[in-house]
């Protein structure tokens, strides 16, 4: 797959990946359980097909870049371990 085909796929992505990660944190928004929730999409993606596993590493640069900006923007909250 190209370069433009990727960046394709992948912004046409984006919206879904949204939606499943406010899904997640909706149902699950305990913090620092972000590991699991990204274990829990990956479960979820991976499972749709062949291709799914192997743009996993992307999609999850993509999850992780969103979710640093749901953080930073403060739509997610985040908490704090004991004695930070």
């Amino acid at each position: 797959m190209g370069w433009v085909s990727t960046a394709i796929m992948v912004l046409e992505l984006i919206p879904a990946l949204i939606k499943a990660i406010l899904a997640i944190e909706e149902a699950l928004p305990e913090g620092s359980k972000g590991a699991e929730k990204l274990a829990l999409v990956r479960e979820i993606i991976t499972e749709l097909s062949e291709d799914a596993k192997e743009m996993w590493p992307l999609v999850e640069k993509i999850i992780s870049k969103i979710v640093t900006w749901f953080n930073k923007m403060g739509i997610f909250k985040t908490s704090k371990r004991d004695g930070d």
